[in-house]
């Protein structure tokens, strides 16, 4: 039976360990993905006010 336990135990231990690396690699995307809408967010803001500026000063 110990043999089963010690096997049981490292399964359990290898599970833990890809939990981990699953939501490491989650955090990572969900960081990438508000970095990516905040720079695109940067960018864009300036032009969409010049635009609308524009087109009011035009009609």
């Amino acid at each position: 039976m110990d043999a089963f336990d010690d096997l049981h135990e490292r399964f359990d231990r290898l599970e833990a360990a890809i939990d981990r690396g699953l939501n490491q690699q989650r955090n990572l995307l969900i960081g990438s993905a508000v970095l990516i809408l905040a720079v695109v967010a940067a960018v864009w803001a300036p032009v969409l006010i010049l635009v609308a500026r524009a087109g009011g000063a035009g009609g």
